[in-house]
């Protein structure tokens, strides 16, 4: 299950978190901690349109969530296969997500960079305005 169904931000800020409560909950089995982990990769593979803000998601939030998973791996053969399985889908989804954030933030400069010099040509004077204001 990926989470077909919903958008993006729902993915991102409701499931994601909810299933990766179930990764690092030391009480859950090591099924139900290993599906969490391919479930998390597969809502992230999903996820198209997000914020600039969460382009850090998997620094900040998911690398640290999966490695809790794998404090106790010598216990949990299981986890850690899931872990394994998943790690190249991972690494390819946060790359992605690198990748877009930084095209999303050159964007965005390019644009403020495009207001700022229309806003500075609007109130440039030329010579002939000069030449008017001094008549």
């Amino acid at each position: 299950w990926g989470g077909g169904l919903v958008n993006d931000d729902v993915r991102l800020n409701r499931l994601v978190p909810y299933v990766s409560c179930l990764i690092s909950d030391d009480h859950e089995s090591a099924v139900v901690r290993a599906r969490a982990i391919t479930c998390v990769t597969a809502l992230l593979a999903k996820v198209r349109d997000f914020p600039v803000s969460e382009q850090q998601v998997f620094a900040h939030y998911v690398l640290p969530t999966l490695a809790s998973a794998l404090k106790d791996a010598p216990h949990n053969e299981l986890v850690c296969v899931a872990y394994a399985a998943n790690l190249g889908a991972i690494a390819e989804t946060a790359q992605r997500f690198l990748d877009t954030g930084h095209a999303l933030k050159r964007k965005q400069l390019q644009e403020r960079k495009l207001v700022e010099e229309t806003a500075a040509a609007a109130t440039a004077s030329t010579p002939q305005d000069d030449l008017e204001t001094m008549r």
